[in-house]
């Protein structure tokens, strides 16, 4: 369903990659063993219309995967699967946070009222970027200990 549309134009379906097929499906087997594995699906005259796979861990739901039909884009089938999942979110007791992991500036980022960031992060995959990850370290403890003199010399001398 997914390499149908754009991200299948684009090479950016999973369905194009049989390293991420597998890594998908892997992924989904463990979540779904541990009943971790939260899944909707819109269907019209009992086809798949949209789907979404999205993980729980902890109190967090986190959208994993989303994909939806072309051929039903006039009905809005991923945005009608997106309210589905987040009926469901509100039914599941368990759950307190939903992370979309979508852009702020996507469909999806755009009916959240709220986003607050889960992490950065930075991983180096080579020794060029574990040597820049170093400076860049080295750089952020020179601008806190300045930012600190700053803040030292900014404060009022008591009156002795």
């Amino acid at each position: 369903m997914e390499a149908s549309g754009w991200k299948g134009e684009r090479g950016s379906a999973l369905a194009c990659c049989a390293a991420d097929v597998e890594f998908f499906d892997e992924l989904t087997n463990a979540y779904g063993h541990r009943a971790d594995l939260f899944y909707t699906e819109v269907r019209i005259d009992g086809v798949a219309a949209a789907m979404c796979a999205s993980l729980v861990e902890g109190m967090t739901l986190c959208g994993f995967k989303v994909a939806f039909d072309p051929a039903y884009g006039e009905y809005s089938p991923g945005l009608l699967n997106a309210v589905q999942e987040v009926r469901l979110f509100l039914a599941s007791p368990e759950l307190v946070f939903a992370e979309s992991g979508a852009n702020a500036k996507s469909f999806i980022g755009s009916y959240w009222r709220d986003r607050v960031p889960v992490a950065k992060a930075l991983l180096p995959c080579s020794n060029v970027g574990r040597l820049a990850l170093a400076g860049l370290d080295v750089v952020k403890r020179a601008k806190r200990r300045a930012l600190l003199a700053l803040e030292t010399l900014r404060k009022p001398r008591e009156a002795a």
